[in-house]
């Protein structure tokens, strides 16, 4: 069936409706244009990864010791950028992040026996005895994504100048940055690998 009959008898009105697009064959056209989007490749979100994590390493310097109130306001414009948001990084992560193996999916299908028969007979072979690269990637990924949220409501409350700054303060913040700079390089050496 064509598309052309349905427009000329509507010429008036340019219009096309959704059972016009369907009965042409069409309809791969309503799909939406976000999803269309090409996802990043492997090396393109490594490259970003690693982008994000020298906005990281800047905020940390920023904040590495006594900052005025002028340095915390700038290490949290770094951390409201698009490479630190966090909807963008999770983004990042799963592209990079190990897909999960035949032999997961299984083990993960089979849990419930898994788990009963080891207790039952205390047969371990079944079950990995040390964290698999996935494991470790999604292990860093949650600490990062934590370290990050926990760094930006920091810095938000030392940086509206409402609160005064305390030296447990100072150094929860520090604390945070490290940690999730950590936590991404970690990442990112287990990835590269």
């Amino acid at each position: 069936m064509s598309l052309l009959p349905a427009l000329t008898a509507r010429a008036a009105s340019p219009l096309v409706n959704r059972r016009q697009l369907m009965g042409a064959g069409l309809a791969p056209l309503l799909v939406p244009l976000a999803s269309m989007a090409a996802a990043p490749t492997r090396d393109a979100a490594i490259r970003s990864l690693s982008a994000a994590q020298e906005q990281l390493a800047m905020c940390s310097r920023l904040v590495a010791s006594g900052p005025s109130l002028e340095q915390l306001r700038e290490a949290a414009s770094i951390m409201g950028t698009r490479e630190l948001d966090e909807a963008n990084l999770a983004a990042l992560f799963d592209v990079v992040t190990e897909k999960q193996s035949a032999t997961e999916k299984a083990m993960n299908s089979a849990a419930f026996v898994v788990y009963y028969e080891e207790a039952r007979y205390g047969d371990t072979r079944l079950e990995p005895q040390t964290p698999g690269v996935r494991a470790q990637q999604n292990g860093f990924r949650r600490d990062v994504l934590r370290s990050l949220d926990d760094l930006k409501a920091e810095l938000r409350l030392l940086a509206s100048g409402g609160a005064e700054q305390d030296v447990e303060d100072l150094d929860d913040l520090r604390r945070y940055a490290d940690a999730a700079s950590r936590a991404l390089g970690d990442y990112l050496a287990l990835s590269k690998k």
